[in-house]
């Protein structure tokens, strides 16, 4: 059974290019550049020096404008032949469920032979001659087989990356991950109180202690004050006398029947009866884990 991604590998051309780059496209991707600007131009430009470098046809004489359009449907000839090779080719390996890549230039210098046999048929047809079988040499086919090549290389040096980016592109970018939130820092009593090494807020008359990871401040000032100053992401007032960052919280337990709280350095907080609820249902929102 096949998974999504088996299955979009199966509906991918997988080809190694001629010059051993690896291609692997989706084919709306391949039809994309067929029928681009790009590549009809590029394929105008083959024609037109095809038909300014031979100015016979069958070692015949030919005008400009013949010559050119002789060439350029034996291009398009050519690039049907080898869309159709390679869709059966591609075809017959899905089938056999075989992973391989195709060597991409065979079913280039194959499409290019049907293409050239047809552009003989057809003006031997046309001109109702014989002779034109027997003018093609081993020499044309040798040089078409050579032009095939170095517009093979041409294509996928120079156009295909305008389409193609060495691997499938997803259907939409990757969103990108939101960047961590900058450490929040509480002006209070003119002191810088820095919440990512707060633990635990404990007011004493007229002054609160805060506690810090390594170190121990005391101010002046009313705990309702500073609580007022923090959300709820930062932590909570589990008593009248005690803030708690939510950072510092590790468990939650009964000490001689009364709720506290366990915060990282060791310590203890009590908890309010009328406040039970609320740090229950922060606890749930914001440390679920505890």
């Amino acid at each position: 059974m096949r998974t999504p991604a088996n299955t979009a590998r199966w509906n991918e051309m997988h080809v190694i290019a001629i010059n051993g780059t690896r291609i692997t496209c989706d084919w709306s991707v391949l039809h994309r550049l067929l029928s681009s600007g790009r590549m009809n131009g590029a394929f105008i430009l083959i024609a037109l020096a095809l038909a300014t470098y031979k100015q016979t046809l069958f070692n015949i004489p030919a005008p400009y404008l013949t010559r050119i359009i002789f060439w350029l449907i034996g291009v398009y000839l050519t690039t049907l032949y080898w869309y159709l090779l390679i869709r059966a080719v591609h075809l017959i390996r899905d089938r056999l469920k075989v992973g391989a890549a195709v060597f991409n230039y065979p079913a280039t210098a194959i499409a290019t032979v049907g293409a050239v046999f047809t552009s003989t048929v057809l003006v031997s047809v046309l001109t109702q001659s014989t002779f034109l079988s027997a003018s093609l040499t081993f020499g044309d086919f040798a040089r078409n087989l050579l032009i095939a090549g170095l517009v093979e290389l041409l294509i996928v040096t120079s156009i295909l990356p305008f389409f193609w980016e060495g691997k499938t592109a997803a259907p939409y970018p990757a969103a990108a991950k939101p960047a961590p939130p900058e450490p929040r820092t509480i002006l209070f009593d003119e002191k810088g109180i820095h919440l990512a090494s707060l633990l635990h807020v404990r007011s004493q008359e007229h002054y609160l202690e805060f506690v810090f990871e390594q170190t121990e401040l005391l101010l002046r000032g009313a705990l309702k004050d500073f609580v007022a100053m923090c959300d709820d992401t930062d932590g909570i007032q589990c008593h009248r006398s005690h803030w708690v960052a939510k950072k510092a919280v590790t468990g939650r337990k009964r000490h001689e029947g009364n709720p506290v709280l366990l915060l990282s350095n060791g310590n203890s907080v009590p908890i309010a009866r009328g406040r039970l609820a609320d740090v229950k249902s922060w606890l749930m929102q914001h440390r679920p884990e505890v």
